[in-house]
């Protein structure tokens, strides 16, 4: 055996699920060189590059997953988060501007807590009139890197169409060209475009409710969650 198949091979593994599906699979810390890509896509600060690394790491270090893209941004949130604590460190400390005294405030969270925020009462049938109603899906990571960091809830919509049901048929997302979907997007009542556009923003995130203290000695609340927050 060599040294590397050894360094492979005594490298170790941890069990853990893919929060959508419940299903338990195991993953390993990423190495260096996975690490160093990591650290480009961050240097270049654009959400559709960061999203392609973290899919890059999930794939190479999460066993069951093929491909990564296809999942929803949450599962593939909760699978990095996992594999960096272990790959890193169990806690990250980013930095943000205190809402109440406008401060730069470094706050540390605790990977070990993290925890998917379900929406309640999410209805992907979206009824338009008595005759026509849109089935959507699931926003994917896929979504968000074809749209690029210009993403509209216009065009995100648009992607999620999933079928459109009339009174006699049903057509399939698939058979409807993207300008046509986003077309049906424009054409809507405003009752309607809300009741898509909860469905496409109101998804499920990775959050961490953490505390920190301002300079005036107050302790107060903050809940981090997507994965610009995580990625640190």
């Amino acid at each position: 055996m060599s040294i590397i198949d050894l360094i492979k091979e005594t490298t170790p593994k941890y069990e853990t699920i893919i929060p959508s599906t419940g299903e338990k699979t195991f993953f390993r810390p990423f190495n260096v060189r996975e690490q160093k890509n990591l650290l480009l896509a961050e240097q270049e600060e654009k959400e559709s590059v960061i999203l392609k690394a973290l899919c890059e790491i999930v794939e190479k270090c999460v066993e069951d997953v093929e491909t990564a893209e296809t999942m929803s941004v949450s599962d593939l949130e909760y699978l990095f988060c996992k594999v960096r604590s272990k790959s890193v460190s169990e806690t990250i400390h980013p930095t943000f501007t205190c809402p109440h005294t406008e401060e730069q405030v470094k706050i540390e969270v605790d990977l070990n807590q993290i925890e998917i925020n379900e929406p309640e009462n999410q209805n992907p049938v979206i009824e338009i009139n008595e005759s026509l109603s849109l089935i959507m899906r699931n926003p994917t990571v896929m979504d968000y890197i074809i749209l690029g960091d210009e993403t509209t809830t216009d065009q995100l919509a648009a992607f999620c169409i999933d079928k459109v049901k009339t009174t006699d048929e049903v057509y399939e997302g698939s058979e409807i060209s993207k300008q046509e979907k986003i077309e049906i997007i424009e054409n809507l009542t405003a009752k309607a475009y809300n009741k898509i556009e909860k469905f496409v923003t109101n998804q499920p995130r990775v959050v961490a409710n953490c505390k920190y203290r301002t300079s005036d000695g107050k302790i107060r609340d903050i809940r981090v969650s997507g994965f610009k927050d995580f990625f640190v």
